[in-house]
């Protein structure tokens, strides 16, 4: 039972770790995660407000949002969504999302590994200089 928790503490400080050391890279992949998951989660939530195939459901927030539009105008946020969840062209709107999140996921990624190794080259050089800066004290140019 020990190991198990001396594991469980490893991994939480791990995360802690990365998350203070890779601030805006865990949230701009978390961004990506979330808009990478919309052909999933977006039906759901669409339905979760009242957008069904058939219309909106009756005594939900998109019936209410209906009724007090009066009129809806192709093109607006309400026909849009709710051609999504009708499964028209809107529902199109899901996948570019997600291939928008996966990008975003990449480039999170990417950035966060361009800054470990800049970090790292960026301590090869200060060495460098160091040693550098130790051969000129003992090996001084003469004038």
């Amino acid at each position: 039972m020990g190991y198990l928790s001396g594991a469980t503490t490893s991994i939480i400080s791990l995360g802690r770790n990365f998350a203070e050391e890779h601030t805006i890279a865990l949230a701009v992949g978390s961004t990506g995660l979330a808009l990478a998951t919309a052909p999933i989660t977006g039906p759901a939530v669409l339905g979760a407000v009242g957008f069904s195939a058939s219309g909106p459901v009756a005594a939900s927030f998109a019936a209410v949002w209906q009724s007090s539009l009066g009129v809806v105008q192709a093109g607006s946020l309400f026909a849009t969504l709710q051609g999504a969840a009708m499964g028209g062209a809107a529902a199109g709107i899901f996948t570019a999302a997600s291939n928008i999140g996966l990008g975003i996921m990449g480039s999170a990624a990417i950035g966060t590994k361009w800054t470990y190794i800049k970090r790292i080259w960026l301590k090869r050089l200060v060495i460098i200089l160091i040693q550098l800066h130790t051969i000129m004290k003992i090996f001084p140019s003469t004038p």
